[in-house]
């Protein structure tokens, strides 16, 4: 088998690696920055859950360094801090849409005869649905962004990022700038998916784009 070869076999492992990261990574944070922001309306869960998002002005090395001390594998140690470094932005976004319902949504929801429980479903819960989808789209590009960054951190495990390393050291520059033309180009792919997918399932909230295929699927709706 032939460097070329071997080189693309190396690739595709490592983007395999890549994307059971950032899936494994991005499910766990989402369900607990979700859970968190919703418990952010009890008060007592209020003051620790804004302490969280204070976090995001760490460095990723710093985090690193915390969660290594709690952690036994490198593996546990690299998945933790991507998951806690999306979590605090995620969880900024999130705090931001729930207080900016008006009272008067919970107080409609008061005059139906719900209980708490059921008006902070049905407002909180239910009724921002659309932007928690939006901020985790917009968030999987920042996860996507520092997976290269923790991967490079932590080469045990491998990864694109460890592979940027041992590329810029065996081979050069032009080999790390057609990785980095490939992560560009997946993401921008998987960020035009899942844009398209949070489209089609709120049709209520389509807005104008410029996605040809969006566009021809709007109108077959109609």
């Amino acid at each position: 088998m032939n460097d070329y070869s071997t080189s693309n076999l190396s690739i595709k492992r490592q983007e395999c690696i890549r994307g059971h990261t950032d899936n494994v990574g991005m499910f766990i944070t989402i369900l607990v920055a979700m859970v968190l922001a919703y418990l952010s309306r009890i008060p007592i869960f209020e003051p620790l859950v804004s302490l969280l998002t204070r976090f995001r002005f760490l460095t990723l090395i710093g985090i690193s360094f915390i969660f290594l001390l709690f952690t036994s594998t490198s593996w546990q140690t690299k998945l933790t801090t991507m998951s806690f470094t999306i979590l605090t932005y995620l969880l900024t976004g999130l705090l931001a849409v729930i207080r900016e319902i008006p009272l008067r949504m919970y107080n409609y929801a008061r005059t139906r005869r719900m209980s708490e429980g059921e008006a902070t479903w049905f407002t909180v819960v239910r009724g921002t649905r659309y932007e928690a989808c939006d901020l985790m789209v917009q968030n999987f590009a920042i996860a996507w962004m520092m997976l290269t960054s923790i991967e490079a951190m932590f080469r045990e495990y491998g990864g694109v990022g460890a592979l940027l390393i041992n590329v810029y050291q065996r081979k050069g520059f032009e080999y790390v700038f057609a990785i980095q033309i490939t992560i560009l180009l997946v993401g921008l792919l998987l960020g035009s998916l899942l844009h398209g997918v949070i489209w089609i399932a709120f049709p209520w909230k389509q807005k104008d784009t410029q996605n040809p295929f969006l566009n021809r699927l709007a109108a077959v709706q109609q």
